[in-house]
């Protein structure tokens, strides 16, 4: 009798084991996926602060004083570095203009994807990236944010004098 409750308290330990296993190897591709994330938006930031800093030289070249610089990016919107935020920018913009009203950025996620617009490296962190790239395009004034019972969902903004879609 005593071997029989043996084999059940192994059984059981190996099957706790398991279970501890499988929510520690969760918590490591989530961790992951933030890693990714992070890595992605140290790049970016680190692209931007080169541009800005091109941007600067360039106007202390030209003889501008940094004062009268007016925040436009046009370095920073040529640079090839830049290329990867500039399409996931304009693939946001896209599947915002598919719809008339707002949108989550889940199905901003799935409009993407079924476009094509953008390759997403890893798809785990792609609608944390549509996400923040929906709160910059947002502090630029290019877009919307509403917060309410479905949750955060962003539209597009019509500016003055820009012709209607």
């Amino acid at each position: 009798m005593l071997a029989v409750d043996d084999d059940v308290g192994i059984a059981s330990a190996h099957r706790s084991i398991y279970e501890v296993v499988k929510v520690a190897e969760a918590e490591l591709r989530l961790l992951l996926a933030r890693r990714n994330d992070v890595t992605w938006r140290i790049r970016n930031l680190r692209r931007v602060v080169s541009g800005l800093e091109t941007s600067a030289n360039q106007l202390a070249f030209a003889g501008i004083p940094a004062e009268r610089f007016d925040g436009r990016r046009h370095s920073l919107l040529r640079s090839p570095s830049n290329q990867p935020y500039l399409k996931l920018r304009r693939a946001c913009r896209i599947a915002l203009m598919e719809g008339e009203e707002t949108a989550s950025p889940l199905e901003i996620y799935s409009r993407i994807v079924r476009r094509s617009s953008f390759s997403f490296v890893n798809s785990d962190s792609a609608v944390s990236s549509i996400v923040e790239m929906l709160n910059s395009m947002t502090d630029d004034g290019e877009v919307g944010r509403l917060e309410d019972c479905q949750g955060r969902r962003w539209y597009r903004v019509q500016r003055e004098g820009a012709p209607a879609c």
